[in-house]
């Protein structure tokens, strides 16, 4: 009989401690490095995104004083129409006040009926254009007034806009409150 030999270590993938630790950290240096430079992208999207906020809010508040411009014009616009409606029915009022004496003259002086004649329808021309420059400024008035009613539909529109700075909360544009609800909450 042979004596017993002790049995010789098997193979069994042992690794040290340390060569484990190494490797370990290595993975999460790797990982950490990915992380910041995704932190850094995420932060220049952020600041993009600040960037079109202030953009949006200048051209916002660049609209607003457009609309608040082209409704004073549309008021000072209306009131001059309505002026010269008024002044247009005073003149067709003077037109048929002239209509009716011209056609007393005609009664009076029938010997001179063509030349009466002549007079007639020059007044008549010009009460038709008396008519017509009334009915052009009772439109255009209307034409104001629906001007002036858009333009302060477009201002109650603006004023639902609410803009949300990342810093102090609401603001207003403009001296009306537009508003726009920010994504950087």
């Amino acid at each position: 009989m042979q004596p017993l030999k002790p049995p010789e270590p098997a193979n069994t993938g042992w690794v040290s401690p340390w060569s484990r630790t190494r490797s370990v950290n290595g993975s999460i240096q790797s990982e950490a490095r990915g992380a910041v430079g995704n932190m850094e992208k995420s932060t220049a999207i952020v600041n993009e995104g600040l960037e079109l906020g202030n953009n949006l809010s200048v051209a916002l508040r660049k609209i607003s004083n457009v609309v608040t411009e082209v409704f004073s014009y549309a008021q000072e616009i209306g009131a001059a129409t309505n002026q010269q409606s008024h002044g247009s029915t005073q003149m067709a009022r003077a037109t048929t006040r002239l209509n009716e004496i011209t056609h007393e003259i005609t009664s009076a002086v029938e010997e001179q009926a063509g030349g009466a004649q002549a007079v007639v329808r020059a007044m008549e021309r010009m009460r038709e254009m008396v008519q017509q420059s009334s009915s052009s400024s009772t439109e255009l008035a209307a034409s104001a007034e629906q001007m002036s009613k858009m333009a302060r539909s477009l201002l109650e529109s603006m004023d639902r806009f609410v803009l949300e700075d990342h810093h102090d909360g609401h603001r207003k544009l403009g001296g009306t409150k537009y508003a726009l609800a920010g994504s950087h909450r």
